[in-house]
């Protein structure tokens, strides 16, 4: 009968060369068996190790949906491998080991770029920590120094000179809050997520500024720092982009399937159609009047996406924003029904 089927396999039993037919290298010889078929081919391999020359073995050998009984051959290398030959395997054998071929690369592919991508955020989140470190402790000193010169020596400012001042204090805040929210970026991608059901009604009362009233808001699943988090930066861009008149921001939440949706409007400037898809980006401020730094926008963002959920803003300019936020329901949360709840004021304006 033509040979149509032999490998040869090093002692850990990983396919090293083709000698005929179509089996794939690098993987595993059991990885072409059926799992009926594992016990006994490792009994094949400890016996051709034992014995230098085994034959009549017969295993199941996968063949496209099925799998067929085929006799096999072993025989003993001298670097302690073996060879492994078969002369009756079933038509579909060649089609189902090129497809397992193709599938062992693309793993393998796969598995070399995760490990490229994690080696790279994790240098990503160092350098961003680094950069952060490094920084502060001379914009501090720079800071130390503006105040110290500002308290001995006011008599040598003039209106002019005292105004410059006043910049350079204004630049170095916004310096220090730039650095802060590099950093927390950073971090917040890198910590793993420790979940569990986080009330949202503690939460907003937590990060809640005076202009923040809220409806009675269920439990999520989720991790409570970075929960904060996202809504301490959904705060803060409100206030940042606020309009003249008082700041209004109110929060309320409805049911969306096995997730909640929580909105978060307010008063403000708005923002033209033409930027909204743009404002998760990191630095992605669209309005020089602000006062924020286009980094809080995108770690929402970062934060719901590793919850699983989605963010978006509904709004125009001079109408005020809507940002819709879904996390998943926590098993302990209640039902609120189809509709938002009224607004309960959790500070006084």
């Amino acid at each position: 009968m033509t040979l149509r089927f032999a490998v040869r396999c090093n002692a850990a039993g990983i396919i090293t060369e083709v000698l005929r037919g179509a089996a794939p290298l690098g993987v595993p010889f059991l990885d072409l068996l059926d799992g009926g078929s594992l016990g006994k081919a490792r009994r094949f391999v400890a016996q051709v190790a034992l014995q230098g020359a085994v034959s009549g073995w017969e295993f199941n050998v996968l063949a496209g949906d099925s799998a067929e009984a085929v006799q096999f051959t072993g025989l003993l290398d001298d670097d302690g491998g073996y060879r492994i030959i078969a002369a009756n395997l079933p038509p579909g054998f060649e089609q189902a080991a090129r497809l397992h071929n193709e599938l062992v690369s693309s793993q393998r592919d796969l598995g070399r770029q995760n490990a490229s991508l994690e080696r790279v955020n994790r240098e990503l989140q160092q350098f961003a920590a680094t950069v952060s470190h490094d920084l502060r402790a001379p914009l501090r000193n720079i800071r130390l120094l503006i105040g110290l010169f500002e308290s001995k020596a006011p008599q040598l400012l003039d209106e002019r000179a005292a105004l410059w001042l006043s910049h350079i204090v204004a630049n170095a805040e916004r310096m220090q809050r730039l650095l802060d929210r590099t950093l927390e970026y950073a971090s917040a991608e890198g910590a793993p997520l420790r979940l569990e059901a986080v009330p949202l009604n503690e939460v907003v009362d937590v990060t809640a500024n005076p202009y923040v009233t809220r409806g009675d808001l269920p439990a999520v699943q989720g991790d409570r720092v970075q929960l904060e988090r996202l809504f301490q930066n959904l705060f803060d861009n409100a206030l940042a982009y606020r309009r003249e008149e008082t700041p209004r921001i109110e929060v309320h939440a409805r049911p969306a399937g096995s997730y909640w949706r929580i909105a978060v409007s307010d008063n403000g400037l708005g923002i033209a159609s033409a930027d909204q898809s743009r404002i998760f980006e990191m630095f992605g401020r669209v309005n020089p009047r602000g006062e924020g730094v286009g980094i809080g926008l995108a770690t929402c963002r970062q934060v719901v996406h590793r919850h699983q959920g989605e963010i978006w803003v509904k709004s125009g300019l001079g109408e005020g924003s809507t940002f819709y936020v879904t996390l998943p329901a926590a098993a302990t949360s209640p039902e609120l029904g189809s509709r938002p709840v009224d607004g309960i004021a959790i500070a006084d304006h």
